[in-house]
């Protein structure tokens, strides 16, 4: 194996591992929304439901893709409120949104790639 192909294997491995990463935290994210609706309605069936029903998400592509842009939406408006109120008003809010924003897109790019190779490797 020469030096270049050994360095592409490498990278290839890393950018593996850190998509599990990134797919690890889509997951919990997933399970904080079935928690938190389950706990809203008092219901076990609601919350699992919803769980099931996020993952059954997953495996459809424009699904993923309209749930991915909710979860990063929803970290942009997070962000937004903690720079609204932690900052300078609406254009720190503005700011830290667009970061987290970039953020959320990066994981969750990462995530769907981790799903599609694991499914890819079936």
């Amino acid at each position: 194996m020469d030096k270049t192909s050994f360095r592409h294997a490498t990278v290839q491995v890393e950018r593996g591992l850190l998509n599990t990463r990134f797919a690890t935290i889509m997951f919990g994210e997933l399970c904080l929304i079935a928690a938190g609706t389950g706990i809203a309605t008092h219901s076990l069936a609601w919350g699992g439901g919803t769980l099931l029903g996020l993952v059954a998400a997953l495996a459809v592509k424009p699904l993923r893709i309209l749930l991915v842009l909710l979860l990063c939406l929803g970290w942009a408006t997070v962000g937004y409120a903690i720079g609204h109120h932690l900052g300078h008003g609406i254009p720190a809010g503005v700011v830290i949104g667009i970061i987290t924003l970039i953020v959320a897109l990066a994981l969750h790019r990462g995530a769907t790639e981790w799903m599609r190779d694991y499914s890819s490797s079936r």
